[in-house]
C-alpha cells in the first residue's frame, strides 16, 4: 500500500513537471514572436518617416516647386490679361489716315516662355462687344447703337471675318479654339479699327473650359491717333480694390504701363514688400535691364501701349495706406 501511494505521488509529480515544461515550451515561441513583430513594426514606421523627410527635404522636391513658381499659368496673351481690371490696350498710329490694326494671340503658355507649354489641351470661347466709357460713372459699359454711329471694328481669324458696328454690337458664338498640348501652340486674331475711330472700343474676353481650371483672359482695346514727336508717357500703379486697406492683402498687383521711349525705373521698400519671382524674371529678361538693391530700370521703346503685370508679396504692411503704397511703398520714374 505503503509502494503504490509512493508510485502515485511520483507519477503526479511527473505529470505536473511535464505540464509545466510544455507551457514554458509553448509560451516561449510566443513571447519571441511578439517581439519580433514589434521590432519589424517600428522598423517599418522609421523607415517611412525617414523616406517621407527625404523626399521633402530633397532637391528634386523643391524643383517642382521653383519650377511651377517660375512658368506660370501657361494660358496667356499679348494683349489679354488674367484677373481684374479693365486693362485697355491702345493701338497707336502716326496719322488718320492709317488702319489701326493690332494682332492679339492667344497661347498655351506663359508670355516670353515658349519652350514650357501646358499639359494639357486648352478649349476656349471667345466672346467680343463694342463698349465706350462712362465718363460718370468711371466704368466701360455695352455701347448702344446710337454711340457706335458709323464707325466699325473688324475681328478675323483664318477665313472668317466679323464686322462689329450698330447693326452688331457683340459677339459669343464665332470665335473659339483648342490650343493642343504639348507643343507651343498660338492662336492669333487680327482687330482692325476704323481710320477715323471715335470713343468705340472693343472688349474681348477668352473664357477657357471649366475643367482646365485656367483664368479668364481680359481687355480692351481702343485705337488712338499718335503724331510723331508726341511725349512719351509711362506710369506704374497699383490694381487691386482701395476699398479695403492694404494691410488685408497677401499681396499686390502692380502695372507698368505706356507708350514711347524712354527708361522706366521701378523702386520698392523691401522692408514693406519683395517683388515676386516671376516678375523679377519677366523684367530682367528685357534686354538692358539692370538691378541695383531693390530697384530695376529697363528701356522701353513701344508705338504701340505696352504693359507689364508685376505681383508683389507682403513682408510688412500694417497702417500704411494706397497713398503711402503709391508715394513710398512702390515707386517709379521715367525718363525720356
Amino acid at each position: 500500500m505503503e509502494r503504490k501511494q509512493k508510485n502515485v505521488e511520483k507519477n503526479g509529480q511527473s505529470n505536473t513537471a511535464s505540464r509545466r515544461n510544455g507551457i514554458e515550451k509553448l509560451g516561449q515561441p510566443v513571447y519571441m514572436r511578439a517581439a519580433i513583430l514589434l521590432l519589424i513594426l517600428s522598423l517599418l514606421v522609421c523607415s517611412g518617416i525617414f523616406t517621407y523627410a527625404k523626399f521633402t527635404n530633397s532637391l528634386q522636391a523643391q524643383r517642382t516647386v521653383a519650377a511651377y513658381d517660375t512658368l506660370g499659368e501657361r494660358f496667356s496673351s499679348n494683349y489679354l490679361q488674367a484677373g481684374e481690371g479693365s486693362n485697355v490696350r491702345t493701338v497707336t498710329v502716326a496719322s488718320a489716315y492709317e488702319m489701326p490694326l493690332a494682332i492679339v494671340t492667344v497661347c498655351n503658355y506663359e508670355q516670353g516662355r515658349q519652350m514650357y507649354v501646358n499639359t494639357m489641351n486648352i478649349p476656349y470661347t471667345l466672346s467680343l462687344r463694342l463698349v465706350k466709357y462712362n465718363n460718370v460713372m468711371g466704368v466701360y459699359e455695352a455701347a448702344t447703337a446710337g454711340d457706335v454711329g458709323a464707325n466699325t471694328i473688324s475681328v478675323s481669324k483664318g477665313g472668317t471675318t466679323v464686322v462689329f458696328n450698330s447693326s452688331k454690337l457683340s459677339d459669343t458664338t464665332t470665335f473659339s479654339g483648342t490650343l493642343s498640348y504639348l507643343a507651343a501652340a498660338t492662336d492669333a486674331y487680327t482687330v482692325t479699327f476704323d481710320p477715323y475711330q471715335s470713343e468705340i472700343y472693343l472688349e474681348m474676353t477668352v473664357t477657357p473650359d471649366q475643367e482646365t481650371h485656367l483664368s479668364t483672359l481680359h481687355g480692351i482695346l481702343k485705337a488712338e491717333i499718335r503724331m510723331a514727336g508726341a511725349t512719351s508717357s509711362w506710369e506704374g500703379s497699383f490694381q487691386d480694390s482701395t476699398a479695403s486697406a492694404p494691410a488685408t492683402y497677401d499681396g499686390f498687383n502692380y502695372r507698368v504701363t505706356g507708350v514711347g521711349s524712354g527708361t522706366f525705373t521701378l523702386r520698392w521698400d523691401s522692408s514693406k514688400v519683395g517683388i515676386s519671382a516671376v516678375s523679377l524674371m519677366t523684367l530682367l529678361d528685357i534686354e538692358g535691364a539692370t538691378m541695383v538693391g531693390s530697384s530695376i530700370s529697363f528701356p522701353v521703346d513701344d508705338a504701340v501701349e505696352s504693359l507689364y503685370d508685376l505681383q508683389f508679396y507682403k513682408i510688412n504692411i500694417t497702417s500704411e495706406t494706397w497713398s503711402d503704397m503709391t508715394s513710398s511703398v512702390v515707386t517709379f520714374d521715367f525718363s525720356e
